[in-house]
């Protein structure tokens, strides 16, 4: 059975091209400071500091995440479309 001895090996510039290798980064970060301040970084940057404490809303704060993540995605969008 010559299906046992032969191997087919295409060449490599016959070959579809490597599908793209992806990277894991943080997107959308939220860190607490030791003093109580949340820093909000997209793609490794500050862009906003909050303090939460009893004269201001903690909820308003994943309404902040939420504008900043849709940012991101307004930026992505705008990227790819050119």
């Amino acid at each position: 059975d010559d299906s046992q001895r032969y191997k087919y090996i295409p060449c490599p510039d016959c070959l579809p091209p490597a599908p793209k290798l992806t990277v894991s980064r943080e997107i959308l970060t939220l860190k607490r400071r030791d003093d109580g301040i949340f820093e909000i970084y997209t793609d490794g940057k500050l862009v906003e500091e909050y303090e939460a404490n009893e004269n201001t809303s903690a909820a308003i704060l994943p309404i902040k995440l939420w504008r900043h993540f849709n940012q991101i995605i307004e930026d992505r969008i705008t990227t790819l479309t050119g």
